[in-house]
């Protein structure tokens, strides 16, 4: 596996003792308050609008945008609620400054004694939970994984590189049942009791014990309510998937998302053909979209144990020799297999276009060192002239 044990012992502890209690019997939810549901909370709440949940109507972004969907409609308020408050144990993920920031003003009220990360220091544990205790908890338990990436997913661990890539973090072995999302996690919150009944279904015919779902905002309520009713155990898994499938791009859109957990990665000979197979009706600009978003995620500034934000917010970039060198073999491989498809498509064209022009002003390839001497050589112009008058 690509990544060092670089987790404290602390954190490392706050995992294993997640896992002992999911295993401690049989019903059990572990969700957790991130910055997307404390946000959402407090503007609901307040009598606001929901904010954060709207999909795009496009069926391809270019890469100058990145966008991510949380939050749920308000009538779910209740629930929401009643997961926070009933729930065996939840994350406050009180590391996360806004959610520290806003938490004294959120209204919900769990019982003292109820689970919780011990401390700021061990909040957030997902991440190195995933890491670290995710493959023997896999190995000894039938688990339904559920996402809107579990198709690509199921696609990428067919292939022996991803496998030799991954190592060991899904064992080859696992009793591990691989669910997608309906409509691959589009307009969830009016799909949720939907998803519930589908969810329940996988879960009884795969007599499963376990259940891992990546659903924003919606898991917070799907685990708790599934885990009281079924009498099984369910953990809130966030985006680990993308991380599992170093995915740019969520199941539910074609364009970057604001942030890229990161666990290992994974070269773009090796995901684009496992995307074509897990999605086969994608129209070219939704393809050239997607490998678009992996290419520039060779660039991004990556560290495991993280949120990542994208430099669409940050601006910044990982020019490093690595970096540089890992972005050009995807290029060079998307040029070598899809370029010309691109530009046959009229929007598929136009996405290959923006493209270019973010190359261009990152300075990318002689003709991006081109462009970004004659920006520098222009800004000089104008403050030599200014400097005059």
């Amino acid at each position: 596996m690509a990544i060092e044990n670089t987790a404290s012992e602390e954190r490392r502890e706050a995992a294993a003792q997640l896992t002992s209690h999911l295993e401690s019997g049989s019903t059990f939810s572990f969700i957790r308050l991130g910055d997307g549901e404390t946000w959402w909370l407090l503007h609901v709440q307040g009598g606001r609008l929901p904010p954060k949940y709207r999909f795009f109507d496009e069926e391809a972004v270019s890469v100058e945008h990145a966008a991510s969907t949380s939050g749920l409609e308000a009538h779910h308020l209740g629930r929401f609620v009643a997961a926070l408050e009933g729930a065996s144990y939840l994350d406050y993920c009180d590391s996360i400054p806004k959610v520290r920031e806003h938490l004294p003003k959120l209204r919900f009220s769990r019982p003292a004694e109820a689970l919780r990360n011990t401390s700021t220091a061990t909040s957030n544990i997902l991440f190195e939970w995933t890491l670290y205790e995710l493959a023997g908890y896999v190995g000894r338990h039938r688990c339904v994984l559920a996402s809107a990436e579990s198709d690509l997913l199921r696609e990428l661990l067919a292939d022996p590189r991803y496998r030799q890539l991954a190592g060991d973090l899904i064992p080859a072995g696992a009793e591990l049942r691989l669910h997608q999302i309906r409509d691959n996690g589009r307009d969830y919150s009016e799909n949720l009791d939907l998803i519930k009944e589908d969810l329940r279904r996988e879960i009884d015919e795969s007599g499963s014990d376990t259940l891992l779902l990546s659903l924003a905002t919606g898991a917070k309520i799907l685990c708790y309510e599934l885990a009281e009713e079924m009498g099984i155990r369910a953990l809130d898994f966030g985006s680990m998937v993308r991380g599992l499938c170093y995915a740019a791009s969520p199941g539910y859109q074609t364009h970057r998302n604001l942030h890229n957990p990161f666990l290992f990665r994974v070269p773009l000979d090796v995901f684009a053909p496992a995307l074509e197979r897990a999605r086969p009706d994608m129209t070219t600009a939704e393809l050239s979209s997607r490998i678009h978003a992996q290419i520039l995620l060779e660039l991004q500034d990556l560290a495991p144990l993280r949120f990542n934000t994208t430099d669409a917010i940050t601006g910044v970039v990982d020019t490093s020799r690595s970096r540089l060198d890992a972005f050009g073999q995807a290029r060079r491989f998307y040029e070598r297999r899809y370029r010309a498809r691109a530009r046959r498509d009229s929007d598929a064209r136009a996405l290959d276009d923006a493209f270019g022009r973010w190359c261009l002003k990152k300075g990318l390839g002689v003709r991006g060192h081109v462009f970004r001497a004659l920006v520098r050589l222009r800004q000089t112009a104008r403050r030599l002239v200014g400097g005059r008058e």
